[in-house]
C-alpha cells in the first residue's frame, strides 16, 4: 500500500477535524463513523453539471423520512442532522450532554458514485443502530458506551431496521428489473416460503452488496467482496471496530436471512435477545465470527 506523504496527512486531519468540528456543539460522546476518515469529498455538483451515479438531494431526504416515519417514537428521541451540504464521505452517531441522540448523515457520502437508494438507507439504518441495535455494545475503554459496535450496527441493519422501512413496501415491482445474486437467492429461498418475506430478503441482500462494494471502494481494498465468499478469518475476540468490507457484507446478509420475527426486539444486555444464534437451532442468519464473539 502507497504511503501518504506528509503534507496528505495533515489535509486529511484538517479534513476531519472540520467534519467533526461542524457536529453540534452539544455532541460530548462522538461513535466512529460509518467508515474509518478518510480524504474523500464530493462536493455539492453545481447547477448545470453531472455526476455519475449517486444521490440528489430529494432522494437523501425521502429516505431518512421514511426512517423517521419508520420509527416515529424512537426517532423522536433520534435527530437526525441532515448535512446534504457537506462534502464528507461518512456518517455519524453522537450523544450530547443532556443525552439528545443524534445521526449525522453527510451529503458527500449520498453523493458517493457508488451510493444507492438503499445502500444509503443501511447506512442510516446502521447509524441508528448504534443507538438501538442492541449488544454486544462498545467497551468500558470507550467513551462511547452506549453504542452498539460497528459489526452489530451492521446486523441490525438488516435484522430489524431494513425490514421495519420497507417490509410493507411492493418489493415485487422494486424487483422486476433487477438481479439478484443466484448465491443470495437460493440462501433466501432456504430461509423463507412467504412470497413476501422472500421479496424482502432478496431486496436487502440487493442493497448489501451495494454498500459492500462502496466499503471496499472506500477502503482501497482493491477485491470487490461476494456472497459466495466469505471471510475465513476468526476474532479471537469482540472486534469493535470497522470490518472489512467482506465481513460487512457477510454480516448484512446473515442479517437479511435471520428467520427471528423482526418486530421482536434487541437487548442492550443479552445479544442473543432478538437474533439468530447457534444455540437456538439456527444455522443461518448468525453474526459472523470475523468480528463477533461472545
Amino acid at each position: 500500500m502507497k504511503k501518504m506523504s506528509t503534507p496528505a496527512l495533515v489535509a486529511l486531519g484538517l479534513l476531519v477535524t472540520a467534519s467533526v468540528a461542524a457536529l453540534p456543539w452539544r455532541s460530548i460522546s462522538l461513535c466512529e463513523g460509518i467508515v474509518p476518515p478518510n480524504d474523500l469529498s464530493f462536493p455539492v455538483r453545481e447547477i448545470g453539471t453531472e455526476q455519475a451515479g449517486g444521490l440528489d438531494r430529494a432522494s437523501f431526504d425521502a429516505i431518512l423520512d421514511r426512517l423517521e416515519a419508520a420509527y416515529s417514537s424512537a426517532s423522536s428521541r433520534v435527530r437526525i442532522e441532515r448535512r446534504w451540504q457537506d462534502a464528507s464521505v461518512n456518517a455519524y452517531a453522537s450523544v450530547d450532554k443532556q443525552g439528545q441522540q443524534f445521526i449525522h448523515m453527510f451529503g458527500g457520502l449520498a453523493r458517493h458514485p457508488l451510493m444507492t437508494e438503499d445502500a444509503f438507507l443501511l447506512v442510516a439504518c446502521h447509524e441508528f443502530g448504534h443507538h438501538y441495535g442492541g449488544a454486544p455494545r462498545r467497551g468500558p475503554a470507550s467513551r462511547a458506551r452506549w453504542a452498539s459496535v460497528e459489526g452489530q450496527s451492521d446486523y441490525f441493519a438488516t435484522l430489524k431496521c431494513f425490514h421495519r422501512v420497507h417490509g410493507a413496501a411492493d418489493n415485487a415491482a422494486f424487483l422486476k428489473d433487477r438481479a439478484v445474486d443466484p448465491f443470495a437467492e437460493t440462501e433466501c429461498r432456504r430461509q423463507f416460503a412467504d412470497a413476501a418475506k422472500l421479496d424482502l430478503c432478496r431486496r436487502a441482500s440487493i442493497a448489501a452488496f451495494e454498500l459492500g462494494l462502496f466499503f471496499a471502494d472506500v477502503g482501497k481494498e482493491g477485491r470487490a467482496p461476494a456472497f459466495n465468499t466469505p471471510d475465513p478469518h476468526v476474532a479471537r475476540e469482540l472486534d469493535e471496530s470497522h470490518p472489512k468490507a467482506q465481513c460487512r457484507l457477510d454480516t448484512l446478509f446473515q442479517g437479511s436471512l435471520c428467520t427471528v420475527d423482526p418486530a421482536e426486539r434487541v437487548s442492550g444486555s443479552d445479544p442473543h435477545a432478538g437474533t439468530c444464534y447457534a444455540a437456538a437451532g439456527h444455522d443461518r442468519g448468525l453474526r459472523p465470527a470475523c468480528w463477533y464473539r461472545l
